[in-house]
């Protein structure tokens, strides 16, 4: 009978493991696509994919060395020519992956079509795309020449991340560029004033700078931005675009987030942590283009580390690009981990004891570990579990690299309860549960 319910036990646990790792993947595979390249590289259009736009054709050409292919009718006569953006522009990603964008032209070389093909983005954002007819219009009877300087096109409502990827793609399919479709707001005065309140004008110093000056035309400082050069760059649920102010010897004095596709929730906690806008500060351009986030100890903000370590990753990208610097050699990650995630690991592992012995029975060393839970794992580190980050993970991989503490103390809370019986995070490792511990008892109100 003991057995019968001991498999029976061990029967539920598997069950369960394996319906959450069911989940995992499904969350995986969902943000894979965004990863992969859609179309294949050496794939190229056939006569069935362009018959709706060339009804009377009769063949392709199908020479992939060319920029093109020539749609040609029964005499051979070209009818015109179409292209798709995979895979030069796959590297451009929407709100969670690339688009290969077909477009047609016509004989005199204008635009006749633009039509979506395949898609890693989401799906309901795709749709809202490809049905918004002033949008799939807008680049009609353009040239090519027209492509690689489109300018002043809105983005769909609801998919605008998705929309201006494709833009984005066409320009760089046709040979163009952009400063940016995502964020092609400029630095405005306000901004530069929030640093300087005596400022009055703005002006281009460089491509790098703009300078700001006073009524009477003294320069106070610089500013720049990250985007174009962090667009690519997803945080928790988009990019964001941060505004880097220099002074007079052009060190940083602070960032800002300026304009973003993430949740507002995290970046309001990065716009009230004085601690992470300041961590660049004293840095120049040349030594941006250089720094290791790890070694100098910028470190995300507890509660929006994505988000907030994206930011960081823009700016240097911003530095490097300006200044043309290579990527600086790797080291051993583990080295350059944080000591902070080395403590969590600790502590973890104390838990994991206190879980499985009688240590949990001694009250003052339960009372003293929990005290360590609430203000250096809760407090400092921010080292908490939610559905949040455990759909964040699965989407998007587990930080390793970043965050080992934290994926380790993850794991621990898992595998434990499945080999052992034991709730290791919610009645031992919780810094939530140590701290209602703690409350318990202590009130008549029963909050």
């Amino acid at each position: 009978m003991k057995q019968r319910i001991r498999w029976r036990s061990w029967g539920l646990a598997g069950f369960r493991a394996l319906l959450l790792i069911a989940i995992f993947a499904c969350f995986h595979r969902a943000a894979s696509r965004s990863w992969s390249v859609v179309n294949p590289t050496d794939k190229l259009l056939t006569l069935a994919q362009v018959l709706p736009y060339f009804p009377s054709a009769t063949s392709i050409s199908q020479d992939s060395s060319s920029l093109w292919q020539k749609v040609l009718d029964h005499n051979d006569d070209t009818l015109g020519t179409v292209i798709q953006t995979s895979p030069e522009s796959d590297s451009i990603i929407g709100f969670s992956g690339s688009s290969n964008t077909l477009v047609a032209f016509d004989k005199e070389g204008t635009v006749m079509n633009l039509v979506i093909l395949t898609s890693g983005d989401t799906d309901d954002h795709v749709d809202q795309v490809r049905e918004n007819a002033r949008f799939m219009g807008a680049i009609t009877g353009k040239s090519w020449g027209d492509l690689a300087q489109i300018s002043g096109i809105e983005g769909v409502s609801g998919a605008t991340l998705t929309s201006q990827a494709v833009l984005e793609s066409i320009i760089h399919r046709t040979g163009g560029s952009t400063p940016s479709l995502r964020f092609p707001t400029s630095i405005t005065l306000s901004e530069a004033q929030d640093f300087f309140p005596q400022a009055a004008t703005l002006e281009t110093e460089s491509r790098a700078f703009l300078a700001v000056k006073d009524s009477i035309g003294t320069t106070l400082g610089y500013v720049a931005r990250s985007s174009p050069h962090s667009d690519s760059f997803i945080g928790y649920q988009g990019p964001t675009d941060t505004l880097v102010v220099f002074d007079l010897n052009k060190h940083v004095i602070g960032i800002r987030p300026r304009k973003s596709f993430d949740t507002k929730n995290y970046l309001k906690s990065i716009e009230i942590d004085d601690y992470f806008l300041k961590s660049f500060n004293g840095q120049t351009l040349e030594t941006l283009a250089t720094l290791d986030l790890l070694e100098a100890g910028i470190e995300g903000v507890s509660g929006a580390t994505m988000t907030s370590m994206t930011m960081a990753d823009g700016v240097l990208a911003m530095a490097k690009h300006l200044r043309q610097e290579p990527t600086v050699s790797e080291v051993s990650w583990w080295r350059k981990v944080s000591p902070h995630q080395y403590g969590t690991i600790v502590i973890t592992l104390f838990g994991v004891v206190m879980a499985v012995s009688r240590l949990r029975g001694v009250r003052w060393v339960r009372v003293t570990f929990q005290a360590l839970l609430i203000g250096y794992l809760g407090f400092h580190n921010g080292h908490l579990i939610s559905q949040a980050l455990l759909a964040g993970w699965a989407s998007h991989g587990l930080p390793w690299r970043l965050a080992p503490g934290l994926v380790f103390l993850t794991i621990a809370a898992f595998v434990v309860p499945l080999v052992s019986g034991k709730q290791v995070y919610c009645h031992q490792l919780c810094p939530h549960g140590a701290a209602q511990q703690w409350l318990k008892g202590r009130s008549r109100w029963k909050w």
